[in-house]
């Protein structure tokens, strides 16, 4: 999660993304919340592939790694794929503030 806000905001906006991530731990998130991500991802996915520059990169990263051109083209299966259990496993093993990498640039 980021943010960019003014200087005088640092410390306001730290807490928010605390304060989200601890709700979305505790609470989870429900189908309305998972579907606004999927379609938040899908809108990000459209802009990014319309640069042949950042698909060649993508493309050329997933073969390096050894997953193949297939990985990329089964992107959406993936995303469908993911579940509210998923995404509650994760928030209990990753949102703690033990986890947290908190970069300033100023």
């Amino acid at each position: 999660m980021w943010a960019q806000v003014n200087r005088d905001g640092e410390e306001e906006s730290l807490e928010v993304i605390r304060d989200i991530l601890e709700e979305c731990k505790t609470n989870s998130i429900g189908e309305k919340e998972l579907e606004i991500a999927r379609n938040a991802i899908r809108g990000s996915r459209l802009q990014d592939d319309e640069s042949v520059l950042h698909q060649a990169t993508s493309i050329s990263m997933l073969e390096a790694i050894g997953l193949g051109y297939e990985y990329y083209l089964e992107r959406e299966k993936r995303l469908e794929r993911v579940t509210l259990e998923h995404i509650r496993a994760i928030s209990q093993e990753y949102f703690t503030e033990d986890n947290f990498f908190i970069h300033i640039l100023s």
